[in-house]
């Protein structure tokens, strides 16, 4: 996980990175991944955090601040999580931005 990514650097002519989480303003993240490390952490407004492989699972806090930049393009994202402010992202998920 690598903070501070400069997102005019992505476009299609270059390998983009795997997830990038562009925040508006100051949240957390929860990452899980496929060997079973998590990361959680908090973020602050304007930030950009690069994931460099795939999680299996993250959870977002206050996603409605929160864009998500997978190979060059920009999504927003929305809670999903009926009794909390947050997205619940699941690898596939996060694969069917890319399709």
């Amino acid at each position: 996980v690598s903070k501070e990514i400069n997102l005019e650097l992505i476009d299609g002519d270059i390998k983009a990175p795997k997830v990038i989480f562009d925040i508006q303003r100051t949240t957390w993240l929860w990452i899980k991944f496929a060997d079973e490390s998590i990361n959680e952490f908090v973020v602050q407004e304007n930030e950009k955090v690069l994931i460099e492989k795939y999680p299996i699972y993250v959870v977002v806090g206050d996603p409605e601040n929160v864009f998500l930049w997978i190979g060059g393009e920009r999504y927003a994202l929305e809670a999903n999580d009926p009794d909390r402010n947050i997205a619940r992202l699941t690898r596939s998920q996060l694969l069917q931005f890319t399709n």
